[in-house]
C-alpha cells in the first residue's frame, strides 16, 4: 500500500518537471539561445531479427576497434584530470568528457551482454528442439 502511494506521488512529480522541462525548451527556442536542444529516441532496433543484427554489427566494432580505442581515450583525459595547473572549469571539462567516453564503454558492455544472452538463448532453444 505504501509503495503504491509512494510510486503514484512519484509519477505525479515526474509528470509535473517534465511538464517544466518542455516549458523552459520553448522558453530557450524563443529567445534564439546558442544553445542546442536536441531530443532523440534510441535509434537501435526493436525488431528481434533486427536488433541480432545490429548487435551482431556494434558488438564487432565494439570489440575489435572501439573498445581500446575509448579506453585510451578515458587514460588521457584522466592524465589531463591530473595536472595541477587546470582551473576548476577545465578539470570539469575533462570530468564530463571522461562521463561521456564511459557511457559510450557501458553501452558496448551492454550490447555485448545482450548478444551473448540471445545467442545463450538460441542455443538453448536448439539443444531443446532436439529432444
Amino acid at each position: 500500500m505504501f509503495w503504491n502511494k509512494k510510486l503514484i506521488e512519484l509519477e505525479r512529480e515526474n509528470a509535473i518537471l517534465n511538464s517544466r522541462i518542455a516549458v523552459y525548451e520553448q522558453e530557450l527556442i524563443s529567445k534564439n539561445n546558442p544553445l542546442v536542444l536536441y531530443r532523440m529516441d534510441d535509434p537501435s532496433p526493436d525488431d528481434s531479427e533486427e536488433r541480432y543484427g545490429y548487435l551482431a554489427k556494434v558488438v564487432g566494432f565494439f570489440t575489435d576497434v572501439f573498445e581500446n580505442k575509448l579506453k585510451h581515450m578515458v587514460s588521457q583525459q584522466q592524465s589531463e584530470l591530473s595536472n595541477p595547473a587546470n582551473s576548476d572549469k577545465v578539470d570539469m571539462l575533462h570530468k564530463g568528457t571522461i562521463n561521456s567516453l564511459s557511457l559510450l564503454l557501458d553501452w558496448g558492455d551492454e550490447c555485448k551482454n545482450e548478444m551473448m544472452s540471445k545467442a545463450k538463448n538460441d542455443e538453448d532453444n536448439i539443444n531443446n528442439l532436439d529432444k
